[in-house]
This record gives C-alpha cells, structure tokens and sequence, in this order.
C-alpha cells in the first residue's frame, strides 16, 4: 500500500512539473498563455515588484533581475553587468512638437499657350499632400474646386 502512495505522490508530482504554468487571478476555468511561465490578470490590480533601498544592496545579482530602487525611484533591471534604469517615476510632460518642415512646393508652371496663365497642382481629396504647409493652392478635383491650406484644415478658396 506505502508503495501506490508513493507512486501516486510521484505522479502528481510529475505533473505538475509537466504543466509548469500558473495563472494569478481572472477566471480559474482558463490556463495560462502557453508563452507565459506565470500570468497575472486583472482589471483593479497590479504587480507589486520586490522594493530595494538601493541597487547595492543586492549582492550578486543575476542577469534580468527586476526591482524597484526606492533610492532612484525607478525600475531597474540588471543586464549581468550594470543596472539598468527601465523606467522613472517622474512624469514630465511631453515637449511640443517641432513645427514641421515645409514640404518641397508642388510644381506651379507657367503656360506659355496662353499668355499670363499658371497651372496649379490638381488631385483628388485622397491625394493632397500628407504634410501640407499653410498657404498651399491646388485645384480639389474631388469637388471641382480650387482650395487652400490653412494651416489647420483644406478650404474651400471662392473665386
């Protein structure tokens, strides 16, 4: 009888180590990713990661060590040489956007069949330029009208 015991302790045992994958929270009728190791779910709640003073603290840290230094307030994982800094907690916003540079001029011809006259880019709505600069003029084939950039948004040009 000590023997079926033992041999049904080595085969929950065995079985476990086959399906060596663990789901934390979420429903408890569905397994884990098969890609993950160890998953975390939830909507409320998030992962609490082990809190040192400094990074110094940690005597012989292994390559991909993830922690939380209280010093720098920050996350840092340790890449086997240097701790690297993954994240701080200080948010700054984000800097403005740089003024975009002006796109090369579409191409505004002279037409010498007929005397004082342009040709001015033509297309469709789909094909205006994807970074227009104010002050752009194209004639809108689309809605068979003349139209300028105004900086914001194609207008409308009444003629």
């Amino acid at each position: 009888m000590k023997k079926y015991i033992s041999f049904l302790f080595l085969l929950v045992g065995l079985s476990q180590v086959i399906n060596a994958q663990v789901k934390i929270g979420g429903k408890i009728d569905t397994k884990a990713d098969n890609s993950a190791v160890l998953e975390l779910e939830s909507t409320t709640r998030g992962l609490l990661l082990a809190r040192v003073a400094s990074t110094s603290s940690i005597a012989n840290p292994v390559e991909g060590l993830l922690i939380y230094d209280l010093s720098a307030h920050a996350i840092k994982v340790f890449n086997g040489t240097n701790w690297i800094l993954a994240q701080t907690t200080t948010v700054s916003p984000a800097p403005p956007a740089p003024s975009p540079a002006p796109a090369a001029a579409p191409s505004v011809k002279k037409d010498t069949e007929a005397s004082g006259t342009i040709v001015v880019p033509v297309g469709t709505e789909e094909e205006r330029p994807a970074t227009p600069v104010t002050g752009m003029i194209r004639f809108n084939t689309t809605s068979k009208h003349f139209e300028g950039y105004n900086g914001t948004d194609w207008v409308k040009l009444d003629l």
